[in-house]
């Protein structure tokens, strides 16, 4: 039972933000292949759309990780969301000092990183 309700938070999520910008469902934080429910990358082009969406636009102003829950979180699962933030941050880092565009689709990354194999 969670996991439809997962699926659905994760596909309105999609809906609501992918009008404002790149967004992504179970997306893959390197190293330790961990998932986070939402990333999303905004767009600066499309501001009104965010703007429509109150504090969820604000919240997405910015290059945002977004879990989802149905109840509030216990010491375990926080200490999770914290390694997958700082994770997606060590890489984010790691790009930009390699002159690597960070944000780029998920999707995208994981294809040229097998083409390459």
């Amino acid at each position: 039972m969670r996991n439809r309700f997962d699926q659905l938070a994760k596909q309105i999520g999609q809906e609501a933000l992918g009008p404002s910008g790149t967004t992504v469902a179970r997306d893959e934080i390197s190293p330790d292949a961990q998932h986070a429910d939402l990333r999303h990358e905004p767009d600066p082009k499309r501001e009104a759309e965010r703007a429509r969406l109150g504090l969820s636009g604000r919240l997405a102003a910015v290059v945002c990780l977004i879990e989802i829950y149905g109840h509030a979180p216990d010491a375990a699962t926080l200490d999770r969301w914290i390694d997958q933030a700082m994770a997606a941050q060590s890489v984010a880092e790691a790009l930009h000092v390699n002159g690597i565009e960070a944000a780029r689709p998920a999707a995208s990354r994981r294809r040229k990183s097998r083409s390459s194999l």
